[in-house]
């Protein structure tokens, strides 16, 4: 059961963290065709916000981590979990997946993401400017990592309120040093500096700390 928020609930460093039993990808996860997309599309000209999750790999995922060799399946979890809150906010219109793996992209476009292939553009920064760029996603647009499992509707709707109020905005991780999501509410273009140190990238980029 996902976990609920308080409605008054003031934007949190999100901790990245699992709970639950993790997923293993089966063989109907592993679908022919995963879209791979080459070409301009439209999005809804309604959207309130688009998210962008630019996923890696599962097998290159988590390598830090590895409980029993299982890594692959507790970033599936992560994803998922992360996934389901994104999609379940209501200031969410549109979301885009940025990944090469066929796992990631069949459940992606089950659950009626636009997908975008990544394989040519590597890391976080790239991914998703490739994907905006060639979706013609057009501003407000978040940028997330997809390790976020404790996040929640509610939460996400805090933080997408809060970002209207500057230009570029960035949510920091639970250290204060990361970042787990950057935000642009007007203008085009995506300048995340998803990395290390990335708080103190963002902020030095002029965008709003949401957490402060």
């Amino acid at each position: 059961m996902m976990k609920t928020a308080n409605r008054n609930e003031k934007p949190r460093r999100w901790r990245r963290c699992t709970r639950g039993v993790l997923p293993t990808p089966t063989p109907s996860d592993f679908v022919e065709g995963s879209p791979r997309l080459d070409g301009c599309v439209a999005l809804p000209l309604d959207s309130p916000w688009t998210v962008v999750l630019p996923v890696k790999p599962l097998e290159l995922a988590k390598t830090r981590l590895d409980p029993e060799g299982r890594r692959g399946a507790l970033a599936l979890a992560f994803f998922r979990d992360c996934l389901a809150a994104v999609l379940a906010c209501p200031r969410v219109g549109a979301v885009i997946i940025v990944t090469s793996d066929r796992v990631i992209a069949s459940i992606a476009q089950r659950d009626g993401c636009l997908v975008v292939d990544d394989a040519d553009h590597p890391g976080i920064n790239a991914a998703a400017g490739w994907a905006v760029q060639i979706a013609g996603a057009p501003a407000p647009v978040a940028v997330m990592v997809s390790d976020l499992p404790c996040l929640t509707p509610a939460a996400m709707t805090i933080v997408l309120d809060a970002a209207l109020q500057s230009p570029t905005s960035f949510l920091a991780d639970a250290d204060g040093t990361g970042t787990t999501m950057w935000l642009r509410a007007t203008g085009s273009g995506i300048d995340s500096r998803f990395g290390p140190q990335s708080a103190a990238a963002h902020r030095d980029g002029g965008a709003a700390d949401i957490a402060a």
